[in-house]
């Protein structure tokens, strides 16, 4: 079944396959992993499977990475597309990063697809720090969230490998006027503005609130272009810290859908 979005062809210089399970039921189940309940759902009179929760039901979405099946799911409720495409929207390796490939039998988020998610794994030396993230040329990236909206920013993480103890990274998140928003996110118990559960096979996910980042000076509205606008990093070595990333995306909790 053909759709009408081009989820792009490729993506941290690898070739993506957006999922290749296709579904023929309307049944929206929890996946493997336990996500979310049952609902009923269609689009456009075609039907798959998704596994789902709450936070795919609302609208206002702004996609930076998800599977096919989840971008079929939310056909017509995506306000943007910053999802990469190697050509205009690219992932760059600064320093101490490199590709990772995930273990045999890895799958994405909402357990549709065995490819296409963001992987990567820093290197050996301990003292150095590392990071890479999401840069886009032209044309700009558009957003907007109006006074009060309730919005938040999903975000999938899977960590395995050797790390330091309450060692954090930092997520950035870009905004208008090439600005850069910060968080960090750690180990439960790490102090971490936003906590996980590493060193399990699970997926985990954090929510960050567009108000939290309005409080550090991100601006709620704008145009992003020739800048980062999603950012890894840390000053902390790592030991061959690998860190998959997935089913990041904002969306409005108030949404009706």
């Amino acid at each position: 079944m053909a759709n009408s979005i081009n989820w792009g062809k490729a993506a941290i210089k690898n070739a993506i396959n957006w999922g290749k399970a296709r579904f023929v039921s309307s049944i929206i189940e929890p996946n493997a992993y336990g996500w979310g309940g049952s609902y009923e759902k269609s689009y456009r009179g075609e039907t798959n499977i998704v596994g789902v929760g709450q936070e795919m039901q609302k609208n206002d979405y702004y996609v930076y990475v998800l599977e096919q099946e989840g971008g079929n799911y939310l056909r017509g409720r995506i306000d943007g597309e910053f999802w990469l495409d190697d050509t205009t929207k690219v992932f760059n390796y600064w320093n101490n990063l490199s590709p990772y490939t995930p273990r045999q039998g890895s799958k994405s988020f909402y357990g549709t697809a065995d490819s296409g998610w963001l992987a990567f794994k820093t290197g050996t030396n301990t003292s150095e720090w590392w990071g890479g993230g999401m840069f886009i040329y032209e044309p700009p990236l558009i957003y907007s969230f109006p006074l009060g909206q309730s919005s938040v920013l999903h975000m999938g993480f899977r960590a395995n490998g050797s790390y330091q103890t309450n060692s954090t990274f930092t997520v950035g998140v870009g905004g208008a006027n090439d600005t850069q928003t910060t968080f960090t996110v750690g180990d439960i118990g790490s102090g971490a503005d936003f906590e996980f559960e590493r060193g399990t096979s699970e997926w985990q996910s954090i929510e960050v609130p567009v108000t939290f980042l309005i409080s550090r000076g991100f601006p709620a509205s704008g145009s992003m272009a020739m800048q980062n606008y999603l950012t890894f990093s840390s000053d902390t070595g790592a030991y061959e810290f690998a860190l998959e990333v997935d089913a990041v995306y904002w969306y409005n909790t108030l949404g009706e859908y």
